[in-house]
């Protein structure tokens, strides 16, 4: 998280983090996980696998006039809230197919094809082959498709694979 915009009167303060598995949730006792921090970041190793989790962070002045978790400070109103999951391991992307190929006003080739499960990425490859091991990589993206731009004026004939990527940048068949 970003550092606290200043601290009141006094010259410092520390973090709270807060977590629960409802979206705008009220901070409280009950959902803080970690207090007196005094860095810009935590790791919550007991954050439970396979739930969505809703997390919150909130400055403490070290000023004791309020009601603040770590040293009674003044807390700040914060309400942007952080969505995540805790998972031990992600799905391997299945095979992207179909995968279409279409000519572009006789320039380029796009490439399209549908999601594919588990995957946040495509790898696009491109060979004058079938054979598997002279595929190179062309690109990364997120998107659904890829144009391989000036290449469908040529007299090359092209094969092309695309691979789904998951999190873990692990690649599917």
């Amino acid at each position: 998280w970003d550092e606290a915009v200043g601290w009141g009167s006094g010259g410092a303060g520390t973090y709270a983090v807060y977590r629960d598995t409802v979206p705008g949730f009220t901070p409280s006792l009950v959902n803080m996980v970690a207090s007196g921090i005094a860095t810009l970041s935590y790791v919550d190793v007991t954050a439970p696998d396979g739930v969505p989790l809703y997390y919150l962070v909130r400055a403490e002045t070290d000023e004791i006039c309020g009601s603040g978790p770590n040293n009674s400070g003044v807390t700040d109103s914060n309400t942007a809230y952080a969505v995540t999951s805790n998972t031990s391991s992600q799905g391997i992307p299945g095979e992207v197919t179909p995968v279409q190929g279409d000519l572009v006003n006789y320039a380029h080739v796009r490439l399209s094809w549908p999601a594919t499960a588990d995957a946040v990425l495509y790898r696009i490859y491109r060979s004058e082959s079938p054979d598997p091991a002279t595929f190179i990589l062309l690109a990364e993206t997120g998107q659904l498709n890829y144009e391989d731009e000036n290449e469908g004026g040529t007299l090359n004939s092209y094969y092309y694979l695309v691979q789904a990527v998951n999190a873990c940048d692990q690649q599917g068949p």
